[in-house]
Order: structure tokens, then C-alpha cells, then sequence
């Protein structure tokens, strides 16, 4: 559990995910262990004004890859913007996932897991901040997304195949913005 808390204690910068993982333990009677106070510091740190917590804390990469969609051809400082985007790129295989490298998660902050949105809106992204031109990443990224498609040939959020959780199944929008990707 340790090694796969981030340090900021909130699991996948989540917290749903966070409260989930700090009742279990507590229930499970590590009230007092290391991760669970953790997962609490993490929840107080991000509640908001009025009470509530957001569903993650930070989705900077997903945001900015739909900006740079949504304005296209007036986007300053392109290429820095593109090697942002390019260094955001996973560059290992993933801890809880076990993704191997090439595609990107929501988030640069730990806790951030690659995912098949998050890579296709990337992905989407680098092809109109490079206008069109090759990259490794963009190869790496295609790869990644190609090895996690289903069976069915739809696309999971996270992981390939399983079809026992909602996030292993194929998905209508991911689908959807995947064969954006696969089209440009």
C-alpha cells in the first residue's frame, strides 16, 4: 500500500477513490497505519469551502488538450506548448495498472494513472500543435492505445479486457474519441 500511494496521500488524485481505500483500512483495523492517515490528509487538504471535494483535484492535461482543440489555429507559444504535452507522456510502466509507457493520465501531479481519454485528447492535441507532423510520442501514444483495445474492438478506460469492472469495459466515448485520434 505504501509504495503505491503517491506522496500526497490521495489515490489516483481522487477522492472517491481516497475515502475508499481510508474506510476500508479502518474497518479492516489499521485505523493508525502509515497510508491511512495519509488518505486523511489528503481528504482534509482538498475539501472545498462549501464542504464538498471535487471528484479529482487536478485535471490540467485533459483541460489543456481540449483548449488547444477548441482554439486550434490561435494558440500562443505552440511548440512550448507541445513539449509540454510531449514530456507529459508516461515514460514507464505504471504501478497500478501495469501500462507500459506511451500513454498520459489527467493530471502531471502523482497519482496520475494513463488512461485511453487522456491519451486521445493528447494525442488530438500534438497533432494540431505540430500541424500534422510525426513525434515519437505520437507513435508511442497510438501504440499504447492500440495495445489496449478490447476485443470487441472498443475501448477500455484503463485496462485491457477484463470485463469484470466498468473501466475495463469498452466504452462508447472513449471509442469515440480514440477513432478521433486514429482519423487524423
Amino acid at each position: 500500500m505504501e509504495k503505491l500511494q503517491p506522496e500526497n496521500g490521495g489515490y489516483l488524485k481522487a477522492a472517491p477513490l481516497t475515502a475508499f481505500v481510508s474506510m476500508c483500512m479502518s474497518a479492516a483495523g489499521f485505523c493508525n497505519h502509515i497510508t491511512t492517515r495519509r488518505a486523511a490528509q489528503f481528504l482534509t487538504s482538498t475539501i472545498r469551502e462549501d464542504g464538498s471535494w471535487p471528484i479529482d483535484t487536478d485535471l490540467a492535461r485533459w483541460v489543456t488538450s481540449l483548449s488547444v482543440r477548441a482554439l486550434e489555429k490561435d494558440i500562443p507559444q505552440r511548440e512550448a506548448l507541445a513539449q509540454i504535452i510531449r514530456n507529459n507522456a508516461f515514460k514507464y510502466k505504471h504501478p497500478f495498472t501495469g501500462a507500459r509507457e506511451g500513454g498520459w493520465g489527467w493530471t502531471d501531479l502523482s497519482g496520475s494513472v494513463p488512461d485511453a481519454d487522456d491519451t486521445a485528447g493528447a494525442l488530438v492535441a500534438l497533432h494540431i500543435l505540430k500541424e500534422g507532423n510525426y513525434c515519437d510520442e505520437i507513435g508511442k501514444g497510438i501504440e499504447w492505445l492500440l495495445d489496449l483495445q478490447n476485443n470487441d474492438g472498443g475501448m477500455p478506460t484503463f485496462c485491457k479486457g477484463w470485463g469484470k469492472l466498468p473501466f475495463d469495459r469498452s466504452s462508447a466515448d472513449i471509442s469515440a474519441h480514440t477513432l478521433l485520434t486514429f482519423s487524423l
